[in-house]
């Protein structure tokens, strides 16, 4: 990340606040680092990078209409759709507002899809959920921002599932449910677009098999269709008392199968990580579907890996460096289990 260089305090208030921190060890190097960085530490370790010219900065501040604004800038680690994402503060080291700024066509596309279901979202879900409230967005240089009021959070503590179920409920109540056939799904039919958008491979001819042999035996079955955060994990949300506030809506969609959500959080929150959840298929489902049938729970799992796998590839995640890998490590051993069982069954 980068902090500004001659404000201590600003400094400190974004490394504090660097991450949605779950564990004693990072809330400690957080408040570590935050200590010296107010004692004016990155001023004298930290390397610097200089600005120069018109840089969005300089246009943020003109959009706010603050001459006294300060900025930090987060980068995460590498994949896809990575992009700088900007604390915006006051002299004081008060949060103002956040920014996201695209890079390149993956990016610009999230951000602009973001600005749009923020303004939806925030004006029609009901409480628990909370959101942050879009100031404006727009374009610099072709690249296409969003700029956000920040929300109260409370870092370092992980939503209880009660909490989270009501969260989903009242995401899915604002906006209308229906149901379609698997064949007429219009997110199994984003999903094979995406395949054939790109280029053939090992994971993308398999994943092609495996709609193929979904579809024989459960080409009519019906689906309930309804709205999904997309990134529904530890890391996009925080309690608030008995709210909760969720951010990063870059994969909202209005038509996807209940359940994605909350498996979506088991795999993110697994603590051997994504293949650690996903060497357990089944164990999976009785986690994050418990008020389903193993029959049911399974066939959301598979709909709910198609699609994440679609979108991996169609992506890039794996040219970018993403962690998880191939699919071939992580995702499709786990969808050709799920596929047996469903067929044994």
């Amino acid at each position: 990340m980068l902090v500004p260089r001659t404000n201590a305090r600003a400094a400190a208030e974004s490394i504090r606040n660097y991450t949605v921190a779950d564990s004693v060890r990072t809330r400690g190097a957080l408040a570590l680092a935050a200590g010296l960085a107010r004692l004016g530490a990155t001023r004298l370790l930290a390397p610097s990078v200089a600005l120069g010219g018109q840089s969005f900065l300089d246009h943020l501040t003109e959009v706010i209409g603050n001459d006294d604004l300060v900025f930090a800038v987060h980068l995460g680690p590498p994949r896809a759709n990575r992009k700088p994402v900007l604390r915006i503060m006051d002299g004081r080291g008060q949060e103002v507002a956040f920014a996201k700024l695209g890079i390149n066509d993956l990016t610009n596309g999230r951000v602009r899809h973001e600005s749009a279901a923020l303004r939806d979202v925030h004006s029609q879900a009901q409480r628990p959920l909370v959101t942050p409230e879009p100031i404006i967005a727009g374009d610099w240089e072709g690249c296409a921002y969003l700029v956000m009021r920040p929300v109260d959070i409370s870092a370092s503590r992980v939503p209880e599932a009660k909490l989270r179920r009501r969260g989903t409920s009242a995401l899915r109540a604002a906006f209308p449910l229906g149901s379609a056939p698997l064949s007429e799904a219009e997110w199994l039919r984003r999903a094979v677009n995406s395949l054939e958008a790109i280029s053939s491979s090992d994971d993308s001819d398999h994943l092609r098999r495996a709609i193929e042999r979904l579809l024989r035996t459960h080409s009519d079955r019906p689906i309930a269709l309804g709205a999904g955060h997309g990134d529904w994990s530890r890391w996009n949300m925080s309690p608030r008392g008995s709210d909760l506030v969720v951010w990063d809506w870059e994969k909202f969609a209005t038509d996807v199968p209940d359940g994605w959500d909350e498996l979506h959080f088991a795999v993110g929150a697994h603590p051997r990580g994504v293949s650690g959840a996903l060497s357990d298929p089944m164990g999976l489902c009785r986690e994050a579907l418990p008020e389903l049938q193993m029959e049911e729970a399974t066939f959301v799992l598979a709909c709910y890996l198609i699609q994440r796998g679609a979108a991996y590839l169609f992506d890039g995640q794996v040219e970018a460096g993403a962690r998880a890998g191939p699919l071939s490590a992580w995702l499709l051993p786990a969808l050709d289990t799920v596929l047996e069982a469903r067929r044994r069954s």
